[in-house]
């Protein structure tokens, strides 16, 4: 069992980056828990933003301004308006703006040269920063226009709160892009995740295998191509079960989700079924490059071409009939399909469709192997005659 034994050898170089995907994986349940844990409908939620304000014109706009950021946001007091207490208050995010009305404010508002008067400071780049500014040059230039469509203060000052008051309704809509399970979110997104680390964690151990000169010293040992081959087999199997178990205690951990039980049995039978898929494509992979740089590219665009093709990343009701027609050509959308079946598994449904569905995986895992052959074989016959 020399070769069973050198394989994991050269699979410790790879871990780290297998580990790497695995803890993206985890990052994206963590991410999918706590929004799944907050109410929808606070995403639609007003925001008040801290601020401090120093009104140094005290004239009737100044004040019609000041009540209205009083009534919309709230007015933090106790700051220092020099220039070390502002920057103080910002660094402590004791507020989030401070905003300075200049001697004179109200007269250039009156005569239509206002803009670049005020004064605001903030936390560069920060949303709360760009929120209040938008809502300020709302209010300003709403207030403006009323003036100059015949309103004094008073009146502008009511109509353009009359007009900033108007909000739109939100529902939030339920259907089935909001009605998966988490153990759903966990798996689907595996899809995703599995080809990622069978490509980038098996396929260069088999690219050692392949080079020229070990292959060489191989073919002359006692080592016979059906030993070495169910050897280099017996390793991807035992790398695969390893992996999946560790997919099925992250899912059990992180979701704390019952996963002995008809649904969750369904789930980690299709993700083994679409191990051996991504097995088997690490296996094609490894055939038709040596270069480690090719494969890392290969490994991504292939995993996220067909996460976003098959209804991973973008929900199938997102996608058109043409991007459908072409992902039934892909593995991960059978397995996104079957996923998506057992998620939606009732007791009185048929697990037929289920079943059709990891068999498509089996035929493509299949294929991949029998491509992978053929390639080996080519290529071992170029380099006899060569």
């Amino acid at each position: 069992m020399q070769v069973f034994k050198s394989f994991f050898k050269v699979l410790r170089k790879y871990i780290g980056q297998m580990i790497m995907y695995v803890g993206i994986l985890c990052g994206v349940m963590v991410v999918f828990i706590n929004v799944g844990n907050t109410d929808p409908q606070n995403y639609y939620k007003d925001k008040t933003i801290k601020y401090a304000v120093s009104d140094e014109d005290g004239s009737e706009m100044s004040r019609k301004l000041m009540a209205y950021l009083n009534d919309t946001q709230q007015l933090v007091y106790g700051v220092d308006m020099d220039e070390r207490g502002i920057q103080d208050a910002l660094y402590n995010r004791a507020v989030d703006c401070v905003i300075r009305i200049p001697d004179g404010f109200g007269d250039a508002w009156a005569n239509d040269t206002a803009d670049g008067l005020l004064e605001i400071t903030t936390i560069p780049g920060s949303q709360a920063s760009m929120l209040f500014e938008t809502r300020l040059d709302s209010y300003m230039n709403m207030v403006s226009l009323y003036k100059r469509a015949g309103d004094d203060v008073n009146d502008a000052d009511k109509r353009a709160r009359t007009a900033l008051e108007q909000k739109a309704e939100v529902d939030m809509a339920e259907g089935k892009t909001s009605g998966h399970s988490m153990l759903y979110n966990f798996y689907n997104y595996l899809g995703w995740v599995m080809i990622c680390v069978m490509i980038i964690g098996v396929a260069p151990v088999l690219q050692v295998y392949n080079r020229k000169k070990l292959r060489a010293r191989i073919e002359c040992s006692s080592y016979k191509f059906f030993r070495l081959n169910r050897e280099l087999v017996l390793g991807m199997m035992f790398t695969g079960c390893v992996l999946s178990v560790v997919f099925i205690v992250l899912s059990r951990i992180l979701i704390k989700y019952d996963i002995v039980s008809a649904r969750g049995g369904m789930f980690i039978l299709n993700m083994l079924v679409y191990a051996c898929v991504a097995l088997s494509l690490a296996f094609l992979v490894s055939k038709l490059t040596q270069s480690e740089q090719i494969l890392s590219m290969c490994a991504n665009v292939i995993s996220l071409g067909m996460a976003f093709l098959c209804g991973i990343f973008v929900p199938r009701e997102f996608l058109s009939d043409t991007v459908m027609a072409i992902a039934h050509f892909l593995p991960a959308y059978w397995y996104a399909n079957a996923t998506d079946a057992i998620d939606n598994f009732t007791s009185g449904s048929s697990v037929a469709g289920i079943f059709v569905s990891m068999g498509v995986q089996v035929l493509f895992a299949v294929l991949f192997i029998l491509v992978g052959v053929i390639v080996d074989r080519y290529k071992t016959a170029g380099r006899a005659m060569a």
